[in-house]
């Protein structure tokens, strides 16, 4: 398969495509740009289905939903699929509820400086994919020495034409566009922003339900900035509210627990796999 170039996967929306298409087009796409902090926006649909319905159960038994639509912040989404999955989850069980999903690179513009030349920036501008006449390339060289070696004259080649462009043409054709699955760009009920994970106390919000799947691990960050998160998190929670850790290992096994906030402190309500690798910093008083 050719790969997709950022116009196919998030400008055209009116092409017909089976939802099997679509994901395979977004699995590529997505697990190939690279970010400019070196991570990738991996994609995998089906991911996280077992831990929705453990999810849905509590939030249906704990009557969190009785007094109307509850508000949810999912975070670090990534490419939102597993977002729009715990979303469909939740029309389909009658949980109503707002939903606020981020991730620390969503908003994207694609630069097109000329029929055959575009670009995709994202919000600091700074190049993620080129496309030249139809070919897509990443704007990175690969981590070994091999790759490097193969894709050093292209990628340097790409970046002087995109300057020299950028010197001719004054005002190129520029498309907001979101870094982001289609399965949650179609999605009405659901607030999609561009966040940083250390900034959460920030938000003027109080959520019945956080979810933290695949971000809050100790592969990513130090103990020390998971605790203060955290704390962070817990700031932003109402009372009785649930959150939810997970991370998916390698064979797509989900390890992690589900907690409610009682009395200010996180008490675990179930564990799935190993539980999560962070619950001596979320219940540290059980540790």
């Amino acid at each position: 398969m050719t790969k997709p170039t950022a116009r196919e996967v998030l400008l055209y929306s009116d092409v017909e495509r089976s939802v099997e298409q679509i994901d395979a087009m977004e699995a590529q796409f997505f697990n190939q740009v690279v970010l400019r902090n070196g991570t990738h926006k991996t994609t995998s649909t089906k991911r996280l289905t077992e831990i929705d319905n453990m999810l849905v159960d509590l939030i249906q038994s704990s009557g969190v939903a009785n007094s109307g639509p509850i508000r949810v912040v999912d975070m670090g989404v990534s490419s939102g699929v597993t977002t729009a999955e715990l979303v469909q989850s939740l029309n389909d069980n009658g949980v109503t509820h707002k939903l606020d999903a981020f991730d620390l690179c969503v908003d994207a513009s694609i630069v097109s400086y000329s029929p055959q030349f575009h670009v995709l920036e994202d919000s600091n501008g700074w190049p993620l994919q080129f496309e030249f006449f139809g070919r897509s390339e990443e704007n990175t060289l690969g981590v070994t020495l091999f790759r490097k070696l193969k894709r050093v004259l292209p990628i340097f080649t790409l970046r002087v034409l995109r300057g020299l462009f950028a010197l001719i043409v004054r005002r190129p054709e520029r498309r907001d566009v979101k870094l982001i699955s289609k399965h949650l760009r179609d999605v009405e009920n659901v607030n999609i922003f561009e966040y940083d994970l250390a900034n959460i106390n920030q938000l003027d919000k109080k959520y019945d339900v956080v979810r933290a799947a695949n971000i809050l691990n100790r592969a990513y960050f130090d103990d020390e900035f998971l605790s203060q998160s955290v704390a962070k998190i817990r700031g932003v929670m109402v009372e009785d509210g649930l959150f939810c850790v997970v991370r998916t290992h390698e064979a797509g096994v989900n390890h992690g627990a589900i907690y409610r906030l009682t009395n200010g402190q996180f008490v675990e309500q179930t564990i799935f796999g190993d539980g999560s690798e962070i619950d001596f910093l979320i219940r540290p008083a059980n540790s």
